[in-house]
């Protein structure tokens, strides 16, 4: 970088003997290359710890619904054992001189019969009901349990979300492009709004950031760019024209915000004819993914954002819709390539 050393020489920010202490490009692609293996661990460890969650989740749903139906099983064998010691409480008060308009003997031996079932059916009632509460103890305490294993696993996950926010920013810093290159793209941006079509613009754009890119493991690109429901998916006919569909529309929440599924440098940040508000991020692999059906953008051509970075927000109305596309060498192609689609 030799304009970057002549410059600080100039202006004098740092004295000649100390330039070797200066980030050489070998350095700064380094420490980068440090970065992505950083995030890239961080990554997998939160996608494992996300995937326990979901199971804890499921576990703990399983508990309560067993300490819902074990309470249910509880209160049946109170109202049981209650009835049961109503009715020999009923026989046991039955009159003697009532008894004696029948045969007393046939009587007393039946109502002796009575007693001993019913004594029978309450000492029945009883074990159940210990065995049942001590299931729905055993299941309080499982569940209190599994409560717990949730709270860490969600602490650590938290953790994990502060340790990947320190990478990223850190991997934006050493990212950012002189204002001289930031004001090539720009320039190279507003040519392009001028295309016939998006084809067109790719066959015009020329890649200018090749280099001083994440290199990422595409296994790692798991998540729509808004949480949503896919209502077009990749290759379905439009009705109304017949033609298919090149990438993804995706149905969220107003506001909601749209996400950078991996990171990349924005070459276009703008409204683009057919599209509305269009923003384009490249990728390392010669990878484009564009969004468009933003009601607010909040990055400019040139930005560095990380996976995850928010680029702008749907816009304020019931139902909006966010359409992304993803293209390999100019040319559009399934984006379940680098991403799990929700159904």
């Amino acid at each position: 970088m030799p304009g970057f050393v002549q410059l600080i020489l100039l202006l004098g920010v740092v004295p000649a003997h100390a330039l070797d202490l200066l980030p050489t490009q070998e350095d700064l692609e380094a420490e980068l290359r440090k970065l992505d293996t950083a995030i890239a661990r961080v990554d997998r460890e939160n996608a494992r710890m996300q995937t326990e969650i979901t199971d804890i989740q499921s576990n703990l749903a399983a508990l309560q619904e067993k300490e819902k139906d074990l309470r249910v099983e509880q209160a049946q064998d109170i109202r049981s054992f209650n009835a049961t010691l109503t009715a020999m409480a009923r026989v046991e008060r039955t009159p003697a001189a009532a008894l004696s308009a029948y045969d007393a003997l046939h009587q007393q031996g039946r109502r002796r019969g009575i007693l001993n079932i019913s004594r029978k059916a309450v000492q029945n009632d009883i074990a159940t009901g210990k065995t049942n509460l001590k299931e729905l103890i055993d299941t309080l305490n499982e569940t209190e349990a599994t409560q717990r294993q949730l709270e860490k696993a969600l602490s650590e996950v938290e953790e994990q979300r502060g340790e990947l926010k320190i990478l990223r920013d850190r991997q934006v810093a050493l990212l950012a492009l002189p204002e001289t290159e930031r004001m090539h793209l720009l320039q190279e941006a507003q040519t392009l709004s001028g295309s016939d079509s998006i084809d067109d613009l790719f066959a015009k754009y020329q890649r200018r950031t090749r280099n001083l890119l994440p290199d990422r493991d595409e296994k790692l690109y798991a998540r729509l760019p808004v949480d949503g429901r896919v209502i077009r998916h990749w290759n379905d006919p439009d009705p109304a024209t017949g033609l298919h569909a090149q990438g993804l529309t995706i149905r969220g929440e107003k506001k909601q915000g749209i996400r950078a599924v991996v990171e990349g440098r924005v070459i276009y940040s703008d409204d683009f004819k057919g599209y509305g508000y269009l923003v384009i991020l490249e990728h390392q692999d010669d990878a484009h993914t564009l969004y468009s059906g933003f009601g607010k953008s909040r990055v400019k051509v040139g930005d560095f954002v990380p996976a995850g970075g928010i680029l702008g927000f749907l816009p304020d109305e019931e139902q909006p819709t966010l359409y992304f596309e993803l293209r390999r060498r100019g040319r559009a192609v399934n984006p379940k390539r680098i991403l799990a689609a929700k159904k």
